[in-house]
């Protein structure tokens, strides 16, 4: 479970901006919220979900961008070639910030225990990298400054990575580590592993995700069950497969740098809708099967391709972070998807969702606390800045019983547009 990040100069965020997941010590007016947070232990509360408002070109994507990042980074770059650059993306609006390294740490709790990683670099290499773990207190598990790493004398594996000077600039040693099964690397990086992100314009990409969890029959239970339930008209899901020629498979030979390449077929699945087909008098005729991605409509699709990671998610207690995730969606659909994740019924492993979203009919006091509710401004000088409802420093704090989606629209909460002159100039072009 998430319970802190942060990040400073990447993409458009230029200075540090934080984000957390730890429950406000606030009373809310509405019971329908006494379910969104859980405890950890006796001294951290967490929240179940969190939202993310702001305007076009605010940094909402590039915040998600940067928990990418920072993800991929980890899972990837001990497989790098020793020549390759890291993808660093400084914020360039500043002459300054274009050649300073970009820093990210994330605290979370995994397997009853609490971590806190992070590293800062640049394209060439990495600069800093720590890994502390909490129990009962905060102990180092390493500290990286360059060629310089700490390493206490129980962490053997990580002793002799450093001795044997397997720390390239261009790796972490988290993710070296965790290849020659240093235990406690292997736990962050399993962590990692499980971290579900979904960019909500490129759903598609999920699609084989959803379709392998039909071939579960409990899983296929209840995805059919939400489908009809979402009113799709969907009576039942039909996974079809073909052959496909001259697929191009890529084999890692000796030569890593020179890898074989050989083609031939695979298997190729797909989803066929069954739908019921009616007479004049409404009554059902006979039903038929049609190709699901031709057929059904981009919001059902959408839904269909998110159900894999949000059912992953919630049997798991994964964490969930979605960009976007009322795009092509009914609000209604929406809701209900963020209900899933609020209640102790249906989230008994206290899985965690975060998401951007333009809809303002989700901002009610009865669907989120105040400390769930984030909003994504972009400065004057075009860097994010990123701010908690609870922590709203214009006037006093909100009140547990105000209309939120109505105050956001009106500009209290700041992170809207600013349109002054939208119809001025479509007035001119046409007139």
């Amino acid at each position: 479970m998430i319970i802190n990040f942060s990040v400073k100069n990447y993409l458009s965020i230029k200075e540090t901006q934080s984000f957390q997941m730890i429950a406000a010590p606030i009373r809310e007016k509405f019971e329908s919220c006494n379910e969104n947070k859980f405890t950890i232990r006796k001294d951290v509360e967490l929240l179940k979900s969190s939202v993310i408002y702001g305007a076009n070109a605010s940094g909402k994507s590039n915040f998600i961008k940067s928990i990418l990042f920072l993800r991929d980074l980890v899972l990837v770059s001990g497989n790098l070639l020793p020549q390759q650059e890291l993808n660093f993306l400084p914020f360039v609006l500043n002459s300054k910030s274009q050649n300073q390294p970009s820093e990210f740490e994330i605290t979370f709790f995994w397997n009853k225990l609490i971590y806190r990683y992070g590293f800062t670099g640049n394209r060439k290499s990495i600069l800093k990298e720590w890994l502390y773990i909490k129990d009962v207190r905060e102990t180092l598990v390493f500290e990286r400054k360059g060629n310089n790493v700490e390493i206490p004398l129980k962490y053997e594996i990580l002793r002799e990575l450093k001795s044997k000077k397997m720390i390239r600039p261009n790796a972490l040693l988290l993710s070296i580590a965790a290849q020659f099964n240093d235990k406690t690397s292997k736990e962050v990086f399993q962590w990692f592993a499980n971290l579900n992100i979904v960019f909500g314009l490129a759903d598609q990409i999920y699609n084989n995700y959803s379709i392998n969890l039909l071939e579960d029959i409990q899983n296929r239970e209840i995805m059919l069950s939400l489908l009809k339930v979402a009113d799709f008209g969907i009576e039942d899901l039909k996974v079809i497969e073909t052959e496909g020629n001259n697929i191009a498979f890529t084999i890692k030979g000796s030569d890593i740098q020179n890898p074989a390449i050989t083609k031939g077929k695979a298997l190729i699945k797909n989803v066929k809708s069954i739908k019921n087909v009616l007479n004049e008098k409404g009554q059902i005729e006979s039903v038929i099967e049609v190709p699901f991605e031709l057929f059904e409509s981009e919001g059902t699709k959408k839904f269909f391709h998110l159900l894999g990671p949000i059912l992953d998610t919630l049997k798991h207690g994964k964490v969930l972070i979605v960009d976007e995730l009322d795009t092509k969606l009914h609000p209604l659909l929406t809701q209900r998807i963020v209900k899933l994740f609020n209640s102790n019924s249906t989230n008994p492993k206290n899985a965690q969702l975060i998401f951007a979203t333009h809809d303002t009919q989700l901002l009610d006091a009865k669907t989120f606390r105040r400390d769930q509710i984030w909003f994504a401004e972009k400065k004057i000088d075009g860097s994010t800045y990123l701010y908690s409802l609870i922590d709203f420093k214009k006037g006093s704090t909100p009140r547990n019983d105000e209309k939120l989606g109505k105050n956001y629209i009106y500009g209290k909460y700041g992170a809207i547009p600013y349109l002054g002159d939208f119809d001025d100039l479509f007035e001119e072009y046409t007139n």
